[in-house]
């Protein structure tokens, strides 16, 4: 099972502003995932979504 991305994660990862993670994810312009209150991010489908194929 692949593990799951933190928002912050993902920033250092892209190189964005957590905030802009998650004002991504909120406008489904990351795909994203909801575990209860929690937003996560699946590596796979965030490389695939953005063409990469490896960062």
């Amino acid at each position: 099972m692949e593990k799951l991305l933190k928002p912050t994660e993902v920033a250092e990862w892209l190189n964005l502003n957590v905030q802009t993670v998650y004002a991504m994810a909120q406008r489904n312009q990351l795909p994203n995932k909801k575990i209860g209150h929690a937003v996560r991010f699946s590596p796979k489908e965030i490389k695939a979504y953005l063409g990469l194929k490896e960062f």
